[in-house]
Parts: C-alpha cells; structure tokens; sequence
C-alpha cells in the first residue's frame, strides 16, 4: 500500500491520508469508493471515487439504490 499511496500523493494534489485510503481500497479490490471528501470521479487504475451526495449519483450507485429497494 505504501508505494502506491506515495506515488498517487506525488502524481497527483492529495494528500497522503487520501492516498492511503484510495492504495488500500484499490488493494482489496474495490471498483468503486465512495467519499463526499475526494475529488467526485477520480479514477486510478480500476478504482473510481464516487460522491454518495452528488446530484447526479454514479450509474453504479443508482443501481445498487435500485436493488437495495426492491
């Protein structure tokens, strides 16, 4: 976790706390993480961050909504 979370935090403007979730989140295999505090949309190679709050949901957000309610 550690070599990625360093590269995305000198890659790119996040801090490095950041960057260790979105390294360990990517390391178990995550698609999708989901944060109002990330950048909306961000990817890294297979993992997007997606803001649960944003007007316009993810289509992967809406569809879990969608099957959560029946």
């Amino acid at each position: 976790m550690g070599t990625g979370a360093m590269t995305m935090s000198t890659d790119h403007p996040m801090q490095i706390f950041d960057a260790m979730i979105m390294a360990a989140a990517d390391e178990a295999g995550a698609h999708v993480l989901l944060s109002d505090d990330l950048q909306d949309g961000f990817t890294w190679p297979g993992l997007t961050v997606c803001n649960p709050f944003a007007a316009e949901p993810d289509a992967r957000i809406a569809q879990a909504i969608r099957s959560w309610q029946g």
